[in-house]
This record gives C-alpha cells, structure tokens and sequence, in this order.
C-alpha cells in the first residue's frame, strides 16, 4: 500500500461528520468519534516519542472536531454504527482497520507535506 487514501482514515470520516453536524444535517453528534479519533492520533506522539512537524499537525487538527462538538452530548449507539459501516467499506475495498492503522504507524511521515501525499490528498 503506497500511501493511503483518504477514505481509509476514521478520522477523516469523523471529519465529514462533523462538517455534517454544523450543518444541521445530522442529528446526533459525532463527539464520541472524534475523542476517539484523536487519542488514536496521539500514539506516535505520546507513546513513540515523535514531536515532528506532522504529529503536531495532526494531533491539533483531531483537537478542532472536538472543539466544535464540546457543548454536545455522547451518543454511542451512531457512533458505533458508522464505524461498522466504516469497515465494511474498509473490507469492501479490500482492506481492513488493522491494516490500515498498521501501515499509517509503521511509515509516520515528519513533515506537513508528507501526511498529505501519504493521505493521498496532494
């Protein structure tokens, strides 16, 4: 798997949620995701040690969902559906969360610019 795509990423999901939730277009709130999300973000940093120029970028940009969602409430039953639905697109693809997140950790990138194409965004 060279670099991946951005569909492959939770957080990415948990990103689109969010933009949902602003909207007014989903009723439930993606808060318990997002916390997730971000913890998940935080492992090369807090648990390998890793301050570069990329885990920072990632870890403040998981930090502005929950930001945005802090005055709403848990809702774990959704939650849980859309990361099931997650993964059977995920296995649908040809690929699991295992994989994925074993990849991801496995090449951190250390700048901005390389998370990015990593992501396959640029």
């Amino acid at each position: 798997m060279h670099g991946v795509p951005f569909w492959f990423i939770y957080s990415y999901w948990v990103f689109g949620l969010t933009i949902l939730w602003v909207l007014g277009l989903l009723t439930w709130s993606p808060l318990l995701s997002a916390v997730l999300a971000f913890i998940g973000s935080s492992f090369p940093v807090i648990f390998k040690n890793q301050f570069t120029e990329a885990n920072i970028f990632i870890v403040v940009t998981h930090l502005i969902p929950i930001w945005i969602l802090r005055r709403t409430t848990i809702d774990p039953t959704p939650n849980v559906l859309v990361f099931v639905l997650y993964n059977l697109v995920l296995l649908a693809s040809g690929t699991n969360y295992l994989k994925v997140y074993t990849y991801i950790f496995a090449h951190v990138p250390t700048t901005i610019r390389g998370y990015l194409s990593q992501r396959s965004i640029i």
